[in-house]
């Protein structure tokens, strides 16, 4: 940063550390935590400003089944949300698949890299695993998947 601003501003800049996060509530900071520790370990996790009562919830869910039930999820997710958005976020050889299969309104299925600067009410991450392991920025991504959601936060894996 130094070498960027000094030119630009002088000595007249400094580095402060996020202490507060007003987006992501804090039953979902836990899982927030544990994705900051493998992006950057050195920094520490924002507490929350908030809570909303809902913890993140995770499920794993036979291959053959995913389709039915995650479409069970997001309806699900959907009702509590109240007028709000869910969004679905996987690996891209998910996300093509599934998009048809999940059109609703309020609903995106999206990959990490789309939802990026993006925030919806309700996220669903499917295959967490899969997603760190695309890129050599896997762990970023991932918690870039587990920031976006405003209130509820769920994890599915399938076996």
């Amino acid at each position: 940063w130094q070498e960027v601003l000094v030119p630009l501003v002088g000595a007249r800049w400094g580095v402060a550390e996020l202490t507060g996060n007003s987006r992501t509530p804090g039953e979902i900071r836990a899982v927030r935590a544990e994705g900051l520790r493998k992006v950057a370990p050195a920094l520490t996790p924002p507490g929350s400003v908030r809570e909303t009562g809902v913890p993140p919830w995770e499920e794993t869910i036979a291959g053959d089944r995913l389709v039915g039930r995650l479409s069970e999820l997001v309806d699900r997710e959907l009702a509590a949300a109240d007028g709000g958005t869910v969004a679905v976020l996987g690996p891209p050889r998910l996300v093509s698949s599934l998009r048809p299969k999940l059109h609703r309104e309020r609903v995106s299925v999206l990959t990490v890299q789309r939802a990026k600067g993006l925030e919806f009410d309700a996220v669903i991450v499917l295959e967490p695993e899969e997603i760190a392991a695309a890129s050599p920025r896997g762990y970023s991504d991932l918690y870039v998947a587990l920031t976006r959601a405003t209130q509820r936060l769920g994890v599915i894996r399938t076996e």
